[in-house]
């Protein structure tokens, strides 16, 4: 039996492999779904940490559960901390 591997768009992957489920001779592999969080260097997996939590605040925010600053407290409170 011969493997071949072939580079399909992602749209048009789902009905690449319907077409191929068709053909009895034809044996499809589960394709394994690769975490791009797992090739990171650790700084780039901390910053992304940040983005999801920042995401999953802004969610938050948006369903009411979680209340924001405005930005002028915001800039008063850098200003007190010594950021500005």
């Amino acid at each position: 039996m011969q493997q071949i591997t072939l580079d399909i768009p992602d749209a048009q992957v789902q009905f690449f492999i319907k077409l191929m489920k068709n053909l009895d001779f034809v044996k499809i592999k589960e394709r394994k779904k690769v975490s791009l969080e797992n090739e990171l260097t650790p700084a780039q997996k901390k910053t992304w940490k940040n983005i999801k939590q920042g995401f999953e605040e802004m969610k938050m925010v948006e369903a009411g559960k979680m209340k924001t600053t405005s930005g002028k407290d915001f800039l008063k409170e850098l200003k007190e901390e010594g950021y500005l």
